[in-house]
């Protein structure tokens, strides 16, 4: 059965409410892999990066032990082939199927990331299971200290509040029904890890408790206001006459944001100037080009002054 481009498993709904009682998934990974292999081919994340220098990261979770997430970049997975990453990290418990990572060897043949007997059980899932955004890695790995966020899980994006960017806030009505939101959502939060603290959770609803615990924010976060109409169509390819109203909604939330977003990057570029004007400063002296301790040979510069 054919919806939209999605390549369902069952002949109608009865059947699809049989497979998800029995764990099995409503989808089919391969329309996805044939999309992205498209636009990607068997390009590794190194290979991105070394002809185009874009910094892709994709998150995703193991398999089996679904609290245990990998963060997939040029550095952490050189060799992974894109395409397999992408789709494991789309892999939505119930709706696809987990995956098993490719990577691709000097040859430029594909095998399995995990070479073992038990390769079957080396497979990943959606990463937003256990950790939707990899902010501490990302941190250690790139020296970033400022993330803008584009929220726009299904089940994240009604219970994020606005940042108070929005014109909207200003009118009662809509003041209430945020906070009306915001309570709610902190609530179910409360109550998900109270119960996952004393073991009252089902196992088979653990997973459920990594989703609520999570952070979902950035110092800029970016997220959209779903309707119950775009929740029907969440399983559908988006129509052309959609993406007008999308991107300008898009813009309308980026534009509100802009001067937030200026002030938090003109800290880090006035650190920047400052260090080389500190930088240029030293260089006519020949024996403190190549002292990396700059901070203690100011010190010590100030202290010999006095």
């Amino acid at each position: 059965m054919t919806v939209h481009g999605f390549h369902w498993k069952f002949q109608n709904y009865w059947e699809a409410f049989k497979m998800l009682r029995q764990g099995k998934s409503i989808l089919d990974n391969n329309a996805l892999k044939e999309a992205c292999y498209r636009f990607v081919k068997d390009m590794t994340f190194l290979e991105i990066y070394e002809q185009n220098k874009w910094n892709l990261n994709i998150t995703v979770t193991d398999g089996v032990r679904q609290g245990d997430s990998k963060l997939l970049n040029y550095l952490t997975a050189p060799n992974i082939v894109v395409w397999s990453a992408v789709v494991a990290s789309c892999a939505i418990p119930g709706f696809y199927d987990s995956v098993e990572l490719m990577i691709k060897t000097e040859k430029g043949d594909l095998k399995p990331y995990y070479m073992s007997k038990l390769k079957g059980n080396f497979k990943f899932i959606d990463g937003s299971v256990a950790c939707d955004l990899p902010m501490n890695r990302m941190s250690e790995l790139f020296n970033i200290n400022t993330f803008i966020v584009s929220q726009v899980n299904p089940h994240v994006a009604p219970f994020i509040s606005s940042d108070g960017f929005s014109h909207d806030k200003s009118r009662l009505r809509r003041r209430l029904f945020v906070k009306a939101r915001n309570l709610i959502g902190n609530e179910i939060q409360h109550w998900i890890t109270q119960l996952t603290y004393l073991g009252l959770f089902p196992e088979y609803v653990q997973g459920i408790a990594d989703l609520v615990m999570q952070t979902y924010r950035g110092h800029v976060t970016i997220a959209p206001r779903p309707t119950l109409y775009d929740y029907k169509r969440l399983i559908e390819d988006v129509e052309p006459s959609n993406f007008h109203p999308s991107l300008q909604h898009t813009y309308s939330q980026a534009i509100q944001r802009i001067s937030h977003i200026r002030s938090l990057f003109g800290i880090e570029r006035e650190f920047d100037r400052y260090y080389m004007r500190l930088k240029n400063k030293l260089h006519c002296q020949i024996h403190l080009r190549h002292d990396k301790d700059l901070i203690k040979f100011q010190i010590n510069k100030a202290l010999k002054e006095k």
